[in-house]
C-alpha cells in the first residue's frame, strides 16, 4: 500500500510539474519532435516491429513523450546526468551534475516472443537520484495490467536475463492504471521489458 501511495505521490509531483512547465514556455514539450521512424524487422529472439522514437531534451527542461506503441515516458526538468556522469549499478543513486547540453534519445521498441513489450533506450545515462528530478517509464500492455504477476524488468546490454529492480529498492516498484499502463520510476536509460514474475 505504501507503494502505491508513494508511486502516485511521485506521479502527482511530475504532472503538477508538467503542468506549470507548459503554462511556461512549455518547458516539458520536446526541443525536437519525436521522427516516429518505424522499422518493420524479424530479428532473434522474437523481436518484430521494431519501431525507433527519436527527441531531444533540452538542458533546464524536462519532455512527456509518447514512444512508438503507444508508450510514454516523463521526465522531469534537470533530471538527465551529465552523460560524463558515473554509470552502472554501483552508481544509480551517485550525485551528479545535470546536462548542460541538449540530449538526444533514441527508444527503439518491440514486442518480444512472450507478447509483451520491451523498450531499449539509448544513449546510456542516469537520472538524478532526487525526488523531484526524476523519470517515470509507461509501458501500455493492457493484458499485464490486469495481472499482478507482471512488472517492469530492467534489462542489460546483451543480456538475456531480465531483473525486478524493485527486489532491492522499493522505490522502482511497478505499478498499473485502468488504463492499461504498467508505470514505474526508472534511474537510468537500458533496456526495459514487461514479464511475469513466475516462469512463462
Amino acid at each position: 500500500m505504501r507503494q502505491q501511495v508513494v508511486g502516485r505521490t511521485l506521479i502527482m509531483t511530475l504532472l503538477a510539474a508538467a503542468t506549470a512547465a507548459c503554462s511556461n514556455d512549455r518547458a516539458l514539450a520536446p526541443a525536437a519532435a519525436g521522427t516516429g521512424l518505424a522499422v518493420r524487422a524479424t530479428e532473434n529472439g522474437g523481436r518484430t516491429d521494431t519501431s525507433l522514437t527519436t527527441f531531444t531534451v533540452r538542458p533546464g527542461f524536462g519532455i512527456v513523450k509518447t514512444l512508438n506503441g503507444g508508450h510514454q515516458l516523463v521526465i522531469s526538468p534537470n533530471a538527465i546526468c551529465d552523460l560524463s556522469s558515473s554509470y552502472g549499478p554501483t552508481e544509480w543513486d551517485q550525485p551528479c551534475q545535470p546536462a548542460k547540453t541538449p540530449v538526444t534519445i533514441t527508444a527503439r521498441t518491440w514486442v518480444e516472443a512472450n507478447g509483451h513489450p520491451r523498450v531499449d533506450f539509448m544513449p546510456r545515462l542516469r537520472f538524478a537520484p532526487s525526488d523531484r528530478a526524476n523519470a517515470i517509464l509507461y509501458l501500455m500492455d493492457k493484458v499485464a495490467a490486469d495481472d499482478p504477476a507482471y512488472r517492469i524488468f530492467y534489462c542489460a546490454d546483451n543480456a538475456s536475463d531480465c531483473v525486478d529492480e524493485s527486489l532491492t529498492d522499493p522505490t522502482l516498484a511497478t505499478q498499473r492504471d485502468v488504463r492499461g499502463f504498467l508505470y514505474r520510476r526508472i534511474k537510468h536509460f537500458s533496456g526495459y521489458n514487461i514479464a511475469s514474475g513466475y516462469a512463462e
